[in-house]
């Protein structure tokens, strides 16, 4: 049978432990009360990063979503999670989120079908308690083949915590790319940090080896002439499986 084609994936990747709390749950119930003639043109990629708790796609949410896992457990895989969901992205257009994050329907429908520049990523407008704040850092939006100039995501920095997400953005832009805001609407932060309630049982927010990672690489990257060769051969290193697909009745 012949793949649906969509105008838009929206990948989002997440790693859940807590038994009581499905933050991915949440997220697509608001999803869920947008325009269905919207919601046809864009397909949902979760995914789950090897999660200590059971995912699985609500009955009542009816939205076009694939769902992936991945099957070894590799701590603070953000990298590679991102490019599994460019793997498998097949759209014109690509988000590449967090799970805190919340693009209002106002938003998507600009993104949905926009003309987007070659060589150009897109970030966003970002508000936080009805606040602005800073755009959010690993929050991008763009087309496959200029997520694909660097081979995504470095997959040297899972392991550890953080700073994945900035060497992607100048590693980016030594290729070329240049990083614009996108400024038709905001998108909205609900952010886990300015919570109480711890939000993992077994993640450690430790940033201090990924950030000599990237000091070591952002050195290189000023002095070598082709900006790739500091790009590590890691990429999808680990095995993954379709754990649903899901498409509007």
């Amino acid at each position: 049978m012949k793949e649906q084609a969509f105008l838009l994936d929206y990948v989002v990747h997440f790693f859940l432990d807590h038994p009581k709390k499905n933050p991915v749950y949440e997220l697509l119930k608001i999803y869920n009360t947008y325009n269905s003639d919207l919601l046809k043109k864009i397909r949902f990629i979760l995914i789950d990063d090897h999660s200590a708790t059971t995912v699985s796609l609500p009955e009542e949410i009816n939205l076009n979503i694939t769902l992936f896992r991945i099957k070894d457990d590799i701590m603070w895989n953000q990298a590679g999670a991102r490019n599994l969901g460019l793997h498998v992205a097949t759209a014109q257009r690509i988000i590449l989120t967090d799970l805190d994050i919340v693009f209002p329907e106002t938003l998507l429908e600009h993104l949905v079908d926009f003309n987007i520049p070659p060589h150009t990523i897109y970030k966003f407008v970002t508000y936080t308690n009805l606040k602005p704040t800073r755009p959010h850092v690993n929050i991008f939006y763009s087309t496959k083949d200029t997520f694909m100039k660097t081979n995504g995501v470095d997959e040297e920095f899972s392991g550890h915590y953080g700073e994945e997400d900035i060497f992607f953005y100048h590693h980016q832009k030594a290729m070329g790319t240049r990083f614009l805001i996108f400024k038709h609407a905001n998108i909205v932060l609900r952010e886990h940090r300015n919570t109480t309630e711890k939000q993992h049982n077994k993640l450690i927010r430790d940033r201090e080896t990924n950030l000599k990672l990237y000091h070591k690489k952002m050195a290189l990257l000023n002095t070598l002439e082709n900006p790739m060769d500091v790009r590590s051969p890691l990429h999808l290193n680990f095995h993954w499986e379709t754990v649903a697909i899901k498409t509007i009745n």
